[in-house]
């Protein structure tokens, strides 16, 4: 695969992967916009409880199967071995079952406790064991899932998660609008089977061959399989654990209001970087498990996708600092206007996140457990220890300021293993890229600290024009001449000619 054909799939994906989350928030905000309305607080609250629970039995029940088998599924057709494939799916499916299945007998037999620990009381003791069948239904869907990711089918793949989006939508409102509070547990198991059953049709349409086998064959292919899926399932937990232990640490010192901007300025940061991470997990991570036998493959696609994301992400990333004010009074309330310095030390630590996860899936691509359980335990506790510290000495503003000093180090850390596993390095276009765009961003963070709020967003937003423009200029060239977004973009009078990298 020549350059360009790679940036051209890099940014196809990212594109994709990016407008299908956007089309999903927007769908999202309109069905939370009226469960507000036609359940209340407490009925939203209801919602996010069951779906705490149903979360977390899912996380556990699956043993991170779903993640590890799209690294065996892209592994096994990178091969181009049919009968491989066959067999890797074959046991992912099985597996997701029996996983699954345990799952939901363990949590219905719980069902009562979990309610006397969450609500105070077992009301809900019936509700739960009724949720128990998404618990089974879910992770049949997340292999599903797995077998379309693996097999790098991202269009299918964007297809099932916006269907899954709007039917969710429509079933949701329409029970709450019949039933009330009484149509939250149906509307989510209805939900669970629209999702199994749209993730089954385009799973089994893209791979309909199974091989017969027995249990033990099954176990015996499925060490692999939980290994790495119990490296993800730690991971996932280290991560959960840190987002519960930042919350706590927060009411505790600052307060519930402290904690409210904390999340606002959290959640904008996160839409501003989802639609580039989003793409790394959906289309690089099955992309490069597929050659992670060939190192100097792995260096190029690791290289060529942090290019990529740091054009896409960077001109957001400005844009964000420069006009954080404005951004969280829009999204907001003046009653946040604490949550944008917050903004901003969120918005580095983003900067810092697309440099670095393309190297943190080097480890996920080769199977290497230890290395991920390892890294994700050591920073997720250096984590909470920095904003232990960072509370103390900068109050709420310490937490983001942790969260940019943990991707410091994040960055040097990832970049050693990465070194250890696969001789990585930059190459020198791609230093280049980070250090003028460190630069930039620099500029443009301490422009914000500085200068007055006016001057502030006048010099970021000519800047943000700036690198918008540069980034486009170098996306087309990373694309040449042929690709048709660039025959389009110099189409545009006057445009044209500003943003082609060959005049």
């Amino acid at each position: 695969m020549t350059n360009q054909k790679s940036y051209s799939q890099i940014l196809k994906s990212s594109s994709m992967v990016g407008g299908s989350q956007l089309i999903r928030m927007m769908i999202g905000v309109v069905s939370t916009k009226f469960a507000a309305i036609l359940i209340g607080p407490s009925g939203v609250g209801l919602i996010g409880a069951y779906q705490s629970i149903i979360q977390l039995g899912i996380q556990l029940a699956g043993l991170g199967i779903n993640q590890s088998g799209v690294r065996d599924v892209a592994v096994s057709s990178g091969s181009e071995d049919e009968e491989a494939v066959a067999r890797t799916v074959s046991i992912l499916r099985r597996m997701c079952w029996l996983t699954g299945l345990v799952g939901a007998v363990v949590l219905a037999a719980l069902a009562v406790p979990v309610s006397q620990l969450t609500f105070g009381n077992s009301d809900h003791a019936v509700s739960l064991m009724l949720l128990s069948m998404v618990v089974l239904v879910t992770t049949i869907a997340q292999g599903q899932m797995a077998v379309i990711q693996g097999l790098r089918r991202i269009t299918d793949l964007v297809r099932v998660q916006i269907l899954g989006s709007t039917a969710g939508a429509v079933i949701s409102i329409g029970l709450y609008a019949s039933f009330g509070k009484a149509g939250i547990v149906p509307s989510l198991m209805a939900i669970a089977l629209f999702n199994l059953g749209s993730a089954w049709w385009f799973s089994r349409k893209l791979f309909e061959r199974s091989i017969p086998m027995s249990w033990r064959e099954t176990f015996s292919g499925a060490k692999s399989l939980l290994g790495l899926g119990a490296a993800f399932m730690v991971g996932g937990l280290a991560t959960t654990f840190t987002a519960y232990a930042t919350r706590a640490l927060i009411v505790r010192d600052i307060g519930m209001d402290g904690l409210g901007m904390y999340q606002a300025a959290f959640s904008i940061s996160g839409y501003v970087l989802n639609f580039v991470l989003g793409a790394m997990g959906a289309d690089f991570y099955p992309r490069l498990a597929g050659v992670s036998e060939d190192h100097e493959e792995m260096v190029c696609l690791v290289n060529e996708q942090t290019e990529i994301g740091l054009l896409l992400a960077t001109p957001a990333i400005v844009a964000t600092l420069a006009l954080a004010p404005l951004a969280i009074n829009l999204l907001y309330s003046t009653q946040f206007a604490p949550a944008v310095d917050l903004l901003r030390w969120f918005a580095m630590g983003c900067f810092l996140r697309v440099i670095s996860w393309p190297m943190a899936f080097i480890q996920l691509a080769k199977g290497e457990k230890y290395w991920f359980i390892s890294s994700e335990i050591f920073f997720n506790v250096l984590h909470i220890f920095f904003i232990f510290v960072g509370l103390r000495f900068f109050g709420l503003c310490g937490a983001a300021i942790a969260f940019f000093s943990m991707y410091v180090l994040y960055v040097f850390g990832v970049r050693l293993i990465a070194r250890h596993l696969i001789c990585f390095s930059w190459d020198k276009a791609t230093k280049r890229l980070i250090i003028s765009q460190l630069f930039i961003v620099g500029c443009v963070f301490v422009g914000s600290l500085v200068l007055p709020g006016l001057w502030s967003m006048a010099f970021g937003g000519i800047l943000s024009f700036v690198v918008g423009a540069y980034s486009l200029r170098q996306l087309l060239a990373r694309l040449g001449k042929e690709h048709r977004v660039y025959r389009m973009i110099v189409k545009i009078p006057f445009l044209g000619k500003m943003f082609n990298p060959y005049h």
